[in-house]
């Protein structure tokens, strides 16, 4: 759920911004949503719906580290997002795509229907801060 909270984030966000703006979060699983994730999508705004992509059948997916489960659910999920797209866009004008830094494979679904695709990364501000002061102080060593 780490990676999902922001996104909702987002997405109310976006609906709060723009009262006609409707988003629909397409979530890949790996097993059965918790109960903490359910409980969260269903006391979202009622301009944000979710769709819940078919578990993934991989064997092997639960001895691969979290961060590459993620990315091979999406790899394994790619023809059912696939479907999912193609029943939005019969009935909807979609204006972006939006996926997390894991999911970036997914961005080649939404260059499929013509849509736009961004990659949505939350960084804390310890991190660009840290990054900040690693570029300060190597502009600072080239003057030497």
């Amino acid at each position: 759920m780490g990676h999902l909270i922001p996104l909702l984030e987002l997405a109310k966000v976006l609906a709060d911004l723009h009262h006609n703006f409707h988003v629909t979060c397409i979530i890949p699983t790996i097993g059965s949503p918790s109960k903490a994730m359910t409980a969260v999508l269903e006391a979202l705004p009622t301009s944000i719906d979710h769709v819940f992509l078919p578990p993934v059948n991989s064997e092997d997916l639960h001895t691969l580290h979290p961060g590459l489960q993620i990315s091979r659910a999406i790899t394994l999920s790619l023809p059912s997002l696939r479907d999912v797209f193609k029943s939005l866009v019969a009935t909807n004008r979609l204006a972006a795509f939006v996926v997390d830094l894991f999911a970036s494979e997914a961005l080649e679904v939404a260059k499929e229907f013509r849509v736009s695709p961004y990659v949505f990364g939350n960084k804390c501000y310890g991190f660009v801060f840290a990054l900040a002061y690693a570029k300060a102080g190597r502009d600072s060593a080239r003057r030497i």
